[in-house]
């Protein structure tokens, strides 16, 4: 049983790097071809670090995006997400300079986030006064029990 839940996760996490890798190349080898060799006479040291960065953002993410495949969900899901962003504008980078600022959209959902954890609503471990978290008293229940019985 437990050898063939491994090997189902196995088949997952292959199928995920089987997918996701082409993607990667191919948009890397696009935006190189494209940007840096078609179009060199605007491309400058910022477009090769842009290169660079890509490169390790994809390195950085890949990894737990593969292992993650298959599993419940969970931070892997943010990597996943960034990993996508840094493939649009990569891609979207090769033809236009201001498709960088898409990459933009990860500190703003962090700070979105925050300010929604704590300026918008506490966190639940501060919430006072939530009817779920407190259990009625048992004396309350027993008394509306023993009025049913009498009716």
């Amino acid at each position: 049983m437990a050898g063939s839940a491994a090997k189902r996760a196995a088949k997952a996490k292959e199928a995920v790097a089987r997918k996701y890798l082409p993607i990667i190349v191919g948009v890397e080898l696009f935006y190189l071809v494209v940007r840096l060799v078609l179009r060199r006479a605007t491309a400058s040291r910022w477009h090769w670090a842009a290169l660079a960065a890509s490169t390790l953002v994809y390195t950085m993410t890949f990894g737990p995006t593969v292992e993650a495949a298959g599993g419940p969900p969970g931070i892997a899901e943010y990597f996943f997400d960034v990993m996508v962003l840094t493939l649009v504008a990569q891609t979207l980078g090769a033809l236009t300079d201001y498709a960088w600022f898409v990459v933009l959209l990860v500190p703003a959902f962090c700070i979105f986030k925050i300010a929604q954890w704590f300026l918008l609503s506490p966190p639940p471990a501060i919430k006072s006064g939530d009817p779920v978290d407190e259990p009625p008293p048992k004396k309350t229940n027993k008394t509306k029990a023993l009025k049913q019985r009498r009716r």
